[in-house]
């Protein structure tokens, strides 16, 4: 596959089971140094000097009969993909990174799972992409994170995307609400809303009755600014030396999450997400904490 996410996510919720001995192009083309986040098109142009036409990229695909033009560019779309194979394999065998695209698969996988079940469970931390989560008080983060798995819930039973159900300004406003709630109906904008109004209403009574604390995750002060240009710049002359894309080594939310986790709110390096402990540990994690921590 190239570039497999939004597939995988289907064939994950149609399914419920993950793909065994999966190869992403682009995942691959990024393990030996290539442009991160590069399309099908240019792969087929870089190795074979095909130049593919996109033209069909955003038509209409739901439209019966699809066209001939249509046709041809869904067989191209795979037809190269064995050939693109053939020639990442053997460079990710010399340059000994067979593990790190294996890594990078399985990781890519374990997303999916997380972000198709993780967020419907009643401890998720899915609230914390919020902006300005951190500025509400313990009660109302509380009823923050419940809408967000309400929302979650909902926008997988409609078969919608989240933000159609409310979005996240909606979400924050919901969560302020004073009890008893008497401005509720003035939020639901919509008809999902409207829908689950009595939902509504019951969520954010329970959260105002029996709140529980939650931890927040506020954005890294500061003081911070001066370490996190240190780490870019050992990244990027590790990445040099490597021959490799520095955001693909080590990027900014990566380097973010690694002082999150190693100073401003620390924790065990057991509990830190995979993309910091599996290869990238051994080739630039484990450097940084020597030399600039």
């Amino acid at each position: 596959m190239h570039a497999g996410q939004e597939d995988l996510e289907i064939f994950y919720r149609l399914t419920g089971v993950t793909i065994a001995n999966l190869f992403d192009t682009q995942l691959a083309y990024s393990c030996i140094g290539g442009q991160t986040q590069v399309g099908h098109a240019k792969l087929v142009q870089h190795f074979f000097d095909i130049e593919l036409n996109n033209q069909f990229t955003c038509s209409d695909w739901l439209q019966r009969p699809l066209s001939t033009g249509q046709c041809d560019y869904a067989a191209k779309d795979v037809q190269y993909l064995p050939a693109i194979y053939e020639q990442l394999q053997p460079t990710l065998q010399s340059q000994q990174r067979v593990t790190w695209i294996e890594e990078e698969v399985q990781n890519l996988q374990q997303q999916i799972q997380d972000l198709l079940v993780i967020p419907t469970k009643s401890n998720a931390p899915t609230y914390q992409k919020i902006h300005e989560h951190w500025l509400l008080t313990e009660p109302q983060l509380y009823t923050l994170q419940q809408l967000c798995v309400w929302r979650e819930t909902a926008a997988q039973r409609y078969n919608v995307p989240k933000r159609q159900i409310a979005e996240d300004e909606k979400i924050m406003s919901l969560s302020q609400l004073p009890s008893p709630f008497s401005k509720l109906s003035s939020l639901l904008n919509n008809h999902y809303l409207r829908e689950q109004k009595v939902a509504l209403l019951d969520l954010l009574t329970r959260c105002h009755d029996q709140p529980q604390i939650i931890p927040a995750q506020p954005p890294l002060p500061k003081i911070y600014q001066p370490l996190l240009k240190q780490l870019k710049a050992h990244i990027q002359k590790t990445a040099e030396q490597l021959q490799l894309q520095p955001d693909f080594l080590c990027g900014k939310k990566l380097t973010t999450q690694l002082v999150r986790y190693q100073h401003f709110q620390p924790l065990e390096k057991s509990l830190w997400p995979k993309s910091l402990t599996g290869w990238r540990y051994g080739v630039i994690i484990e450097k940084l904490l020597a030399e600039v921590f």
